[in-house]
């Protein structure tokens, strides 16, 4: 092989990886190119279009420039590993996939009319035991070329907030509506932290008013230093939450079924309450159920004379035999609620 093929062959492979993460970023290329003019560096549309054709020779500074604006290391431009091309060969599968009949991504539609804009991001922190809230902001877009619904998603993080030098997460996805299934999947990629999430909610469609409220069921990775697989709710809404409204969202935002369960001292501090209904009252103390409950902690179940895999057994065992719920969904009372709460909040 003589080098001018050779060269022509890496170029159309360095241009292919451009594409690709310029897809990753929804961003088109005139996009690009004014990001690269607002950190200082000069580069022609006609030059990145070139380099995605496989035509042209980059520079190292151009190389360093599109890696900059993209967010990615330039060595994952210049990566032409097989390994790399199969991964990409399953993302493209996946978008053909999304451009099918079961599933709508053009933003145009009238099904994503009233999801389109901005919204106020609420969910329990996951990790330790206090009842905080993390807020942030979720935006859905059209695309550039209005042919996908872009969703971008920034967490606020408590050390950002407090000045520590620390930025909030920022997380760039794609909004994708399953009229078959009465769903929306939102995939969402945190590409300077190498993170992905998915959030799934009911999708329904109105043709009057934009979307108020959305509770959606959020698999991630739970922050602090092990990173474990987390599942959670996390509440979209159009207005910004006063305290009483936040008070109230935290009771959807719990991983509840039917049945409430409460321990005797907070139902007595909710009696206490004399803003409760005397209705609510009176039905509580009519109708609560007295029943005994043991709570133990998996921990405390520990005897260093037992065997690990008789300990798993029996904790297992003891587990399934538990009060938890199989499983949890986001119910259409839940829902309700939610936009009830959301309903009483006033303007601002």
């Amino acid at each position: 092989m003589g080098i001018d093929v050779y060269m022509a062959e890496y170029q159309t492979l360095i241009g292919k990886n451009i594409k690709r993460c310029l897809e990753r970023k929804n961003m088109t290329q005139r996009e690009a190119v004014l990001k690269c003019e607002e950190a200082g560096h000069h580069i022609s549309q006609a030059t990145i279009s070139n380099a995605i054709n496989g035509k042209g020779n980059l520079t190292f500074a151009n190389l360093l420039a599109i890696s900059y604006v993209l967010e990615v290391n330039i060595a994952d431009l210049v990566d032409v590993e097989k390994e790399n091309n199969e991964i990409n060969d399953e993302m493209e599968t996946f978008l053909q996939a999304a451009e099918s009949e079961l599933f709508i991504t053009d933003p145009e539609s009238r099904f994503f009319k009233n999801y389109l804009g901005e919204y106020n991001i609420l969910f329990y922190k996951t990790t330790g035991t206090e009842k905080e809230l993390i807020t942030g902001k979720a935006l859905f877009s059209k695309s550039e070329d209005k042919k996908r619904c872009r969703a971008h998603l920034i967490i606020y993080t408590e050390d950002a907030k407090s000045n520590r030098g620390q930025k909030d997460k920022d997380y760039i996805g794609e909004l994708i509506l399953s009229n078959s299934m009465h769903a929306a999947y939102c995939y969402l990629v945190n590409h300077e932290a190498g993170e992905m999430c998915m959030l799934v909610f009911h999708q329904w469609y109105s043709i009057q008013l934009p979307v108020a409220s959305i509770m959606a069921a959020a698999i991630t990775t739970a922050s602090g230093s092990k990173r474990l697989p987390t599942v959670h709710r996390m509440c979209l809404i159009r207005k910004e939450a006063d305290p009483e409204a936040l008070e109230a969202i935290k009771g959807q935002l719990l991983m509840n079924t039917s049945e409430i369960i409460l321990r005797k001292r907070d139902l007595v501090e909710i009696l206490k309450d004399d803003g409760i209904p005397k209705s609510f009252r009176e039905l509580l103390e009519r109708k609560t159920k007295s029943e005994p409950y043991l709570c133990v902690c998996e921990t405390d179940l520990d005897d260093s004379n037992i065997k690990e895999e008789e300990r798993a057994k029996w904790i297992s065992y003891i587990r399934a035999r538990s009060e938890a719920p199989r499983y949890n969904k986001i119910s259409q009372q839940t829902e309700e609620r939610l936009y009830s709460i959301v309903k009483g909040i006033p303007e601002k």
